[in-house]
């Protein structure tokens, strides 16, 4: 898709300004929070999500506006009514806050936890058990040897059922945002002001210009945002969904929700993650057999490019001298070029609110979290 002049300066204008709050505000913000000197902070189009070592943050394209600066006169205030902030950088600011301080809480609160295969798979077996009951003995005896070779609790969830990660990803970002809450005062309302603008405007991919709806998207993610809605307790939203997809009314789910206590093992999480996809299979959700649709294989890398592509024809424009530098992207282990290893297969977390989950059956893997 090819945009016009107009746009393509803009989403470049983004793109820099917001390397520049980057390297100025979030990478010093998350190296701290996280106690990771070398964690990597990278823009990205549309989408929020870590791998524990790099975190990725969508570019506001509001910042494109030359003239959207602070009114200092406003900073810090909220309006009485949608307690959104009065100044509109400090709008865009508190937006991006609420990513960032949702993906730190996947670093702190151990989402990458390393587990050992052979008695990760003792652990979960009272729950995965009547999964396996159902299986062939060759497939089950594969199935039970590959949970053991794994070391990620997403990668080992992915052995269990193609679904499991899309669950499991749900329950991680409910009791990652309830002890962030707890313990870090001040960033509820981010996060509850960012999922309302999430699903009330949509989201717009920095790259291309699009704007996506949640009720555009395909049913086992309408079905999969439902639960999270109910643990966030956030029903209200639930009205964006397409109605015939809507469960937030569901009273299993919203018993399953309850479920996730305020500190609990990974595996007691991936517990609560079984029964969420057993259920929406009942009700028609997240397919298990292997000719209907399941989520789609990972990719290598990311699949979306930060910067904006340009107008048809037209070559885009060079590089401003220093653009790129001190953006927390380099130095990263891996990379001959410098520039921060890109997710793969193993372990990466997709930010579940707005950009991400937008393409949540889209993007990078099966056993990766937003």
């Amino acid at each position: 898709m090819s945009i016009k002049q107009a746009d393509f300066d803009k989403g470049r204008l983004a793109l820099e300004r917001f390397r520049k709050m980057i390297a100025t505000r979030y990478l010093p913000l998350l190296r701290s929070v996280t106690g990771n000197e070398k964690l990597q902070v990278v823009p990205h189009p549309s989408r929020a999500f870590t791998d524990n070592k790099t975190v990725w943050l969508p570019v506001p394209l509001a910042l494109g506006d030359e003239t959207l600066e602070h009114d200092k006169s406003k900073c810090g205030v909220r309006d009485a009514a949608s307690m959104e902030m009065l100044c509109p950088m400090c709008n865009i600011e508190d937006l991006v806050d609420a990513y960032v301080f949702h993906e730190s809480a996947h670093i702190t609160e151990n989402t990458f936890e390393e587990v050992n295969g052979k008695q990760f798979l003792k652990d979960i077996y009272p729950v995965i058990e009547p999964y396996l009951n159902a299986l062939e003995p060759q497939k089950r005896t594969k199935v039970e040897d590959e949970i053991k070779s794994q070391t990620s609790p997403m990668a080992a969830a992915n052995k269990v059922d193609p679904w499991l990660p899309m669950g499991l990803n749900v329950v991680e970002d409910i009791y990652v945002n309830r002890r962030l809450m707890k313990y870090r005062e001040g960033t509820e309302l981010p996060l509850i002001l960012h999922a309302r603008e999430a699903f009330i405007k949509g989201v717009t991919n920095a790259s291309t210009g699009e704007t996506y709806r949640w009720s555009e998207n395909d049913e086992n993610s309408q079905a999969l945002m439902s639960p999270y809605l109910i643990g966030a307790e956030l029903r209200e939203l639930g009205a964006y969904l397409d109605p015939a997809h809507d469960l937030t009314g569901d009273p299993i789910l919203e018993q399953i929700m309850e479920e996730i206590p305020n500190e609990c093992s990974i595996k007691d999480r991936i517990a609560i993650a079984v029964k969420l996809i057993m259920h929406l299979r009942t009700l028609g959700y997240c397919p298990a057999k292997q000719d209907t649709i399941r989520p789609p294989p990972p990719p290598t890398e990311p699949q979306e490019n930060p910067e904006p592509q340009p107008p048809s024809g037209e070559s885009e424009p060079e590089p401003q001298p220093g653009e790129g530098e001190g953006e927390g992207e380099g130095g990263s282990e891996g990379r001959s070029d410098g520039r921060a290893s890109a997710p793969g297969c193993a372990a990466v977390h997709r930010g579940l609110l707005g950009r991400t989950w937008v393409l949540l059956l889209r993007c990078e893997s099966a056993s990766t979290f937003t």
